[in-house]
């Protein structure tokens, strides 16, 4: 449907559908946007560069994302079979956020040496 249409890059050539192209690219920036924000209030991590945090959750969020269309998790209760071999494993969206958010956090500062 209309995220294949939007990230595919099979589907959707930027240099053919510039509009789509810059949808996307917005969409990352906003996301970028935010990590930049939460680094400059302390609240997330700043030993990388906003772009590569953002990065690194644009593609654990695409990669969640494919993997549900395609069938190759499920939300939702597991279903019978192997999970894995012959059933899609068992996904939780918010475990994934909650995992994201987690890496994105600043660390306390560690205590003075004595």
């Amino acid at each position: 449907g209309a995220y294949r249409i939007m990230f595919h890059g099979d589907l959707c050539a930027g240099g053919q559908h510039p509009a789509l192209a810059q949808a996307a690219y917005e969409a990352y920036a906003e996301m970028a946007g935010v990590v930049a924000d939460g680094q400059r209030t302390g609240c997330f991590r700043t030993d990388r560069s906003a772009d590569e945090l953002a990065t690194a959750l644009w593609s654990a969020q695409h990669g969640y994302t494919l993997l549900l269309l395609d069938g190759q998790i499920a939300e939702g209760a597991l279903s019978e079979g192997t999970p894995g071999l012959d059933a899609a494993p068992p996904a939780d969206r918010a475990l994934l956020t909650e995992m994201m958010l987690a890496g994105l956090r600043a660390k306390p500062p560690a205590p003075p040496s004595a």
